[in-house]
């Protein structure tokens, strides 16, 4: 497999005290590597200004959202 470590980022997820890793699309989504106990390998996060820690209200939105309709 090949693959360039420059596309991934260390998060935070401060509220479940978890950390992992991240890849960033080339469209600028954020798309967790691993699962954690909350969040699971595949889903989208977004991240707080520092561009490392989930913002969990707005993750939870975006899920709530994709598994609405």
């Amino acid at each position: 497999m090949n693959f360039d470590m420059k596309d991934f980022i260390k998060v935070h997820d401060d509220k479940h005290l978890e950390s992992g890793w991240a890849k960033i699309l080339p469209d600028g989504k954020v798309i967790l590597d691993n699962d954690f106990e909350y969040y699971k390998a595949g889903q989208m996060l977004i991240l707080k200004a520092d561009h490392h820690t989930i913002d969990n209200k707005a993750t939870d939105n975006l899920r709530r959202q994709k598994n609405c309709c």
